[in-house]
C-alpha cells in the first residue's frame, strides 16, 4: 500500500534521476558551449520571412558539430520569427533570447504530416521525436497563432445525450448553445504546438507559450523530464488547447509556471497520446503552479496503460470548470496519487465543456476512445491521498463508481469545503456530469447536490472535514455528505451542517447514508 509518507523518499529518488539526465556529472570547469545563432543561416527575424529553412539548418549543423552527450545552443535573438515545423536535433537546447517570438505560420502547408497520429494529429510546430539531450529554454516567447485558425463560421452546439434528463431540460441545451464562454468553432489546424516523443533528457525552462490553436506540450513515451518555471496563456474560448500533458513518460519534475488552458491544464497519463505510443506513466512530481482550466485544471487519467506514483503539492487551481479529474475510462488503473497544500476554486462554465464546477472529482466508467481496445470491465482508482486541502465552489466534490469495488481507500486529511452559491446555479446547475461515458446518453443528468457526494466508494476516511455554506441556496442543494453505496466509510473531526435554512425551506439533513456498510463517524 502506498502512504505519501513514502513519497519523501521518492521524490528524492526522482529528482536525482532527472537532474542527472539532464545536467550530467559537474566538471571543474564548464566548457563553453556551442553556440549557433541562426541569423548565421538566413534567418530574418522580421515576422514576415518565412524562417523555418534557417531554424532547422541551424540545429542540424550545431547537433552535428557537438561532442557526443555536451548541448549545443541554437540561440534565438530578439525579433519575430515566422515558422513552420522545426526539428530537434540531438544535444539541442533551443534558446529564445528576451524579445525573441517563434510566430507559428498561418499556412498549414507549412507543417509536413508525421509518419503517425494520435486522436487524428499528425502536424506540430515544434517536434523532438528519438532524440536525446534537448532543451526548450530562454525568456523569449512561442506564439501558436491560434487567432488564425478560428472558423468564420461558428456552429451550432449539438447535445450527444439526452438534455431532457438535464435540470433544465431544453432550457439548459438552449443557454449551453449560446456559446458564452466558448468553445470556438475551428478551422483546420496544426494538431499540437510541441510534441516530445521518445526522448530521453528533455528540459523546458521559463519558456513563455501564447495562443495555441490545439495541443500545447505533449509529452510522450520519454524519460528525464524536467519542466521549469513555465508560462502559458492560452485562448479560454479555443478548444482542445490543454497546456501539458505528461503521458506514457515516467521520471519527471514540474516545478513553478502558469498554465491556462480552453481545455485541461496539466494532464498527467492523459489519453491523448495513446495513439502514439502507449506506456504506464509513474513518477512524476507537479508543484509550485497556478491553473486555469475551461475543463479539468488537473488531470489524472484516464490512459490505456495506467497511472501510478505521482503527487502534487503547492497548487492554486482558480477560475476552473473542473479542480482536480481522476478517472479510469478502460480497464486501466490508477493509483498511489497524492495532493497536497491545494487551493482549489471552481465554478459553472457558460458553455458546453465537459464538467459542471467539482471542485474534485473520481469516476471510473467505460468510454470507448480511438487508440483503445473495446473492453467490457472497469479499471480502478486506489491509493489516493488528500491533504491539506481548500475548496471554494457551488459544485460538491463526486467520487462515482459504476459499479462497486473499483474506487478504493481515498483519505482526505484536512478538507475545508466551502459551498458558494453559484451564479448559474438554477441556470445551469443540480446536475450530475460524468462525460465522457459510454454509452455517451448517459451525459449530464439531473441530480441534487450535496457538498459531497459518493457512489459505489469502499474504504474512504476523511479525517479534520470541515463544510460551510454561504448564501441562500436553490432547493436542490441538500447535505453535507451523501453517500450511496459503500463498504467503509469513516468521518473524523467532522464540523458543518447540511444546505442552511432559509425563508422557503428548512436546514437539510447534515448526511444521507444508504446502501452501505461499515459507518464510523464522530
Amino acid at each position: 500500500m502506498f502512504f505519501a509518507k513514502d513519497f519523501s523518499a521518492a521524490l528524492l529518488i526522482v529528482t536525482a534521476s532527472i537532474l542527472g539526465a539532464t545536467t550530467g556529472k559537474a566538471a571543474s570547469k564548464p566548457a563553453t558551449p556551442l553556440i549557433c545563432d541562426v541569423h548565421s543561416y538566413g534567418a530574418q527575424g522580421d515576422g514576415t520571412v518565412l524562417d523555418t529553412r534557417a531554424i532547422n539548418a541551424a540545429i542540424s549543423d550545431c547537433s552535428a558539430r557537438t561532442d557526443n552527450n555536451k548541448q549545443a545552443i541554437v540561440r534565438l535573438s530578439a525579433g519575430i520569427y515566422r515558422s513552420g515545423t522545426i526539428y530537434f536535433q540531438d544535444n539541442i537546447d533551443l534558446d529564445l533570447a528576451d524579445g525573441a517570438t517563434i510566430l507559428a505560420s498561418d499556412n498549414l502547408a507549412d507543417y509536413p504530416r508525421m509518419t503517425h497520429a494520435s486522436e487524428w494529429r499528425d502536424t506540430a510546430l515544434l517536434i523532438a521525436e528519438n532524440r536525446k539531450n534537448i532543451a526548450l529554454t530562454g525568456r523569449g516567447t512561442i506564439d501558436g497563432n491560434g487567432r488564425a485558425f478560428v472558423s468564420k463560421v461558428q456552429e451550432r452546439w449539438k447535445p450527444s445525450f439526452d438534455v431532457e434528463k438535464t435540470r433544465q431540460g431544453s432550457a439548459w441545451a438552449d443557454r449551453m448553445s449560446l456559446l458564452k464562454e466558448g468553445p470556438l468553432t475551428m478551422a483546420l489546424r496544426p494538431g499540437v504546438l510541441f510534441v516530445a516523443l521518445h526522448v530521453e533528457g528533455l528540459r523546458i525552462e521559463d519558456i513563455h507559450i501564447v495562443d495555441s490553436p490545439n495541443w500545447t506540450v505533449k509529452i510522450g513515451c520519454s524519460r528525464h523530464i524536467r519542466v521549469h518555471n513555465i508560462d502559458i496563456r492560452n485562448n479560454l474560448l479555443i478548444p482542445n488547447n490543454d497546456a501539458l500533458d505528461i503521458s506514457t513518460s515516467n521520471d519527471a519534475i514540474v516545478d513553478g509556471g502558469y498554465l491556462q488552458a480552453g481545455d485541461d491544464a496539466i494532464v498527467i497519463g492523459g489519453p491523448c497520446l495513446d495513439g502514439w505510443c502507449q506506456e504506464p506513466t509513474f513518477n512524476v512530481i507537479v508543484k509550485n503552479l497556478t491553473l486555469v482550466s475551461r475543463s479539468a485544471a488537473i488531470r489524472v487519467g484516464p490512459a490505456a496503460r495506467g497511472v501510478h506514483d505521482v503527487h502534487f503539492t503547492q497548487i492554486k487551481i482558480r477560475d476552473s470548470n473542473r479542480g482536480i479529474l481522476l478517472h479510469t475510462r478502460t480497464n486501466e488503473t490508477v493509483e498511489n496519487i497524492t495532493f497536497d497544500h491545494i487551493d482549489i476554486a471552481t465554478r459553472l462554465i457558460d458553455g458546453p465543456w465537459w464538467g459542471a464546477g467539482e471542485p474534485i472529482s473520481i469516476g471510473v466508467a467505460l468510454s470507448d476512445y480511438v487508440s483503445w481496445p473495446k473492453v467490457t470491465t472497469l479499471g480502478f482508482v486506489r491509493h489516493i491521498r488528500f491533504s491539506h486541502i481548500k475548496t471554494a465552489s457551488g459544485s460538491p466534490i463526486v467520487l462515482y463508481g459504476m459499479e462497486p469495488g473499483h474506487i478504493s481507500d481515498i483519505r482526505f486529511q484536512d478538507l475545508a469545503v466551502q459551498m458558494l452559491v453559484d451564479p448559474l446555479a438554477t441556470v445551469l446547475g443540480g446536475n450530475l456530469d460524468l462525460q465522457p461515458t459510454t454509452p455517451i446518453n448517459f451525459g449530464v443528468q439531473q441530480w441534487d447536490m450535496p457538498a459531497i457526494y459518493l457512489h459505489n466508494v469502499d474504504h474512504l476516511y476523511f479525517d479534520d472535514l470541515h463544510i460551510r455554506w454561504q448564501g441562500e441556496f436553490p432547493d436542490f442543494y441538500t447535505n453535507a455528505i451523501e453517500a450511496d453505496g459503500f463498504d467503509g466509510l469513516n468521518i473524523e473531526h467532522f464540523q458543518g451542517t447540511g444546505s442552511p435554512a432559509d425563508g422557503r425551506r428548512p436546514l437539510k439533513p447534515t448526511f444521507s447514508f444508504k446502501n452501505g456498510t461499515n459507518l464510523h463517524s464522530r
